[in-house]
């Protein structure tokens, strides 16, 4: 897993979009699930390589995913970071966005199917969510030596400083 390969693997891969593709065009960009966004993105260019994200390990901070998903054989880890007594994912967010990056249904087929997904509930069922919950969570997934990190978050506290050191210093680990 080198990250030279993976950005050189993406840069070829968007070369190859079709003229079609609704990536190509802002106006007609709606993507409404995993099927959809594969093929938006030329996903199929990458699995016919093989390239399915096996020995990739993912870290999903959102607000959990289910443990009962259908779409999900094997999920390394879930944690929750908040203060809630719960793993499992109420909202759906979580279950989704890890299904859009590892879902192994042939339906609805996530982009790298082969992926390890660590989960991190950093939110709760009410959406709240505090930066000393982040900072642990990100310390776990140093420890835990995950490749990439995906953060599908918004909000005031983006320019938050412990939170961006935070980020830096997972980048000089070598997270993306």
């Amino acid at each position: 897993w080198e990250t030279e390969s993976v950005q050189k693997l993406h840069e070829e891969a968007v070369q190859h979009f079709p003229s079609n593709n609704p990536l190509k065009n802002p106006s007609s960009r709606q993507l409404l699930g995993n099927t959809i966004a594969s093929h938006a993105l030329n996903a199929k260019t990458l699995w016919d390589r093989g390239i399915l994200g096996k020995g990739v390990r993912v870290a999903v901070f959102d607000t959990g995913v289910r443990a009962d998903h259908p779409h999900f054989e094997d999920i390394e880890e879930r944690t929750n970071w908040t203060h809630e007594d719960i793993l499992d994912d109420v909202l759906g967010h979580g279950s989704f966005v890890a299904g859009v990056i590892a879902s192994k249904s042939q339906e609805c087929p996530g982009f790298a199917p082969k992926a390890t997904i660590l989960t991190f509930r950093v939110f709760s069922q009410a959406q709240l969510s505090f930066t000393s919950w982040f900072l642990d969570a990100f310390n776990h997934a140093i420890r835990k030596k995950v490749d990439v990190l995906n953060l599908s978050i918004g909000g005031p506290d983006w320019n938050d400083q412990p939170f961006v050191t935070k980020i830096r210093e997972m980048t000089a680990n070598g997270i993306i």
